[in-house]
């Protein structure tokens, strides 16, 4: 049983001891919480109020700075896919200014 277990199975009650939950088993009415229980306790409300006010703010943080990379990568690969469509249009347009001048040759040649 981990600290957590105990601390959802037992409640403090008045003068600091535990006192099972209605239902729970019969064993053992009052408990006293030994040194180690109460420095974890202690503990386990330290950690809850380093999370809710440093770990919350740094979580935010990285998931927006994950977001910004996702869709700067993204804007990154479409602008490559367009710069690829572009090449490609271009040499089509060369390609086809250079077969207009190779027929207006051979209409001169012709004439």
């Amino acid at each position: 049983m981990t600290f957590f277990d105990i601390h959802i199975i037992f409640k403090l009650g008045p003068g600091g001891t535990t006192q099972l939950p209605e239902g729970g088993p019969c064993w053992g009415a009052n408990i006293k919480p030994g040194p180690l229980f109460r420095r974890l306790r202690h503990m386990n409300g330290d950690l809850v109020n380093i999370i809710s006010t440093i770990g919350f703010p740094i979580f935010s943080f990285l998931l927006c700075g994950y977001a910004l990379k996702y869709v700067y990568d993204k804007e990154r690969q479409s602008l490559d896919e367009a710069i690829n469509k572009i090449g490609s249009l271009t040499m089509a347009v060369e390609h086809n200014s250079e077969a207009i001048r190779d027929l207006t040759e051979k209409m001169t040649k012709h004439d």
